[in-house]
């Protein structure tokens, strides 16, 4: 059976891309949107210069799902490069973009097992659900002028469309820790 998560291949840039997550972005930290919304703050920088985000955009992220199923020996390295992307998207107004990775991420979880919450990277499991299931939510906040559409060319929204980003739909969209992570991996139920 393969092992998604060894990161034996491109050791180096993954070794790499954890530090950075680990020392410089603080992720995991519950600032994080406050940070990424700062233009002059390194985990911006970081964010604007992820140019290769753009040619991922118009792609069928069914086929990158598979590219990563069937190729990649670093499904954590995958969620990191992908976690730069969504954020990025989300400032850029690309909202539509930022829930199709995320969902992709989550996709991309059945084929990791426990080993993000088995061995340390920068996030987890309940991370990367957490934050789909938030975009999952609200995108419909940071749709600027009704333009996300469905395959047919349609836009999903009719109206009550916003017609600029605010600070606060954009901190209800970007990267946030898990409530789990923050407080252990148990929550109590409040149904």
């Amino acid at each position: 059976q393969r092992d998604y998560c060894a990161c034996v291949e491109a050791y180096d840039y993954y070794t790499t891309m954890h530090a950075l997550f680990d020392r410089s972005l603080h992720i995991g930290r519950a600032d994080f949107p406050g940070r990424i919304l700062r233009p002059t703050s390194e985990v911006r920088r970081m964010s604007e210069a992820a140019s290769h985000c753009e040619d991922w955009i118009n792609k069928d992220f069914q086929r990158l799902f598979s590219s990563y199923a069937k190729h990649s020996a670093c499904l954590p390295g995958a969620v990191m490069e992908n976690l730069v992307c969504i954020n990025r998207w989300i400032l850029h107004g690309k909202v539509v973009g930022a829930l199709n990775t995320a969902e992709m991420l989550v996709k991309l979880l059945t084929l990791s097992g426990t080993c993000l919450d088995d061995t340390r990277w920068p996030f987890s499991r309940a991370d990367v659900q957490y934050n789909f299931a938030r975009l999952a939510l609200h995108w419909q906040e940071a749709d600027v002028g009704c333009q996300a559409i469905n395959r047919f060319g349609q836009p999903l929204l009719q109206s009550r469309c916003p017609e600029a980003l605010t600070p606060s739909t954009l901190r209800l969209l970007l990267w946030s820790p898990s409530p789990l992570q923050q407080i252990g991996r148990h929550s109590i139920c409040t149904a």
